[in-house]
């Protein structure tokens, strides 16, 4: 999949910070360039995250007892994956 990315400069991102903003949410990809070099990339998080139900780590909290002390990472590996 080819993703196409527009440029920005410092000065627009300066002066049209709204703008580019409105642009992240529509979901594009933009590079930000300092004085006409590439510098950054601007990358919109993704909002929504399915889990699959089958994930080691779905819902592992309601394994938890607030009443005990805080699980090991060796217990929680155990508990998740059947190992330590």
């Amino acid at each position: 999949m080819l993703i196409f990315m527009k440029t920005i400069s410092m000065v627009d991102f300066r002066l049209h910070s709204e703008g580019v903003v409105r642009q992240l949410r529509r979901g594009e990809n933009l590079t930000l360039s300092y004085r006409g070099r590439p510098l950054a990339r601007l990358v919109p998080i993704r909002q929504k995250q399915i889990v699959a139900e089958d994930d080691p780590f779905y819902r592992f909290y309601e394994r938890a007892d607030p009443k005990l002390k805080p699980m090991t990472n060796e217990e929680m590996d155990r508990a998740i994956y059947g190992r330590a």
